[in-house]
């Protein structure tokens, strides 16, 4: 009889966890530098722009040297590492540049442009 007291007490216990862990469970979030792109780039860029033959980034360097450029122009005042990331994100979606591949920051990257 205590043990079946006991069965029932954990399944309404567990019953009543599960949709609490099942919301505390972390979601597949964007990659940073995606997230950062849709919330503060895509106003003002479709896909053509990064397709196009006019298009202003023609290696790993321009890339970021461009990321860097226009974050600046509208003020977003981004660190090192979200400048990279946006890059990095824009180079797998649309580029295909062959990068680096060191731990250089974007700034000494920019610089060198």
């Amino acid at each position: 009889m205590i043990e079946q007291k006991w069965r029932v007490r954990v399944i309404a216990a567990i019953s009543l966890l599960a949709p609490a862990i099942a919301l505390a469970a972390p979601e597949k979030t964007q990659p940073r530098g995606e997230l950062l792109y849709q919330n503060h780039c895509i106003a003002c860029h479709t896909e053509q722009v990064h397709w196009r033959e006019q298009r202003l980034a023609k290696d790993w360097q321009g890339l970021l040297h461009q990321v860097r450029r226009w974050q600046t122009n509208t003020g977003l005042r981004w660190d090192d590492e979200d400048i990279r990331a946006v890059a990095q994100y824009l180079n797998s979606r649309y580029y295909r540049f062959p990068s680096s591949g060191d731990s250089r920051t974007a700034s000494k990257d920019a610089a060198s442009k």
